[in-house]
């Protein structure tokens, strides 16, 4: 189909974003329950995203990293250079 782009959640670019937030999380000692709680989520949720059955929205992704201590705009920029 012309014009049709894989889905997110299947780009390397956003395997490698998700897989810092979860080596944040494990570098903070959260488990998922606690860090889907400090979202306002379930283990469930924060578990499905880590392991990309759950594509992660833009509200969630900023919300995850406040929770993580993390700049969501300093990982969008490394997201921006690695997209070229």
């Amino acid at each position: 189909m012309e014009g049709h782009m894989p889905k997110t959640i299947h780009d390397d670019n956003y395997r490698a974003l998700v897989a810092q937030l979860a080596a944040a999380r494990r570098g903070l000692n959260l488990t998922q329950t606690q860090a889907g709680r400090l979202v306002g989520r379930s283990r469930s949720w924060q578990s499905k995203v880590e392991t990309f059955e759950l594509r992660l929205d833009v509200l969630g992704f900023v919300r995850l990293c406040r929770a993580l201590g993390l700049e969501a705009w300093r990982l969008c920029r490394q997201l921006e250079k690695g997209l070229g």
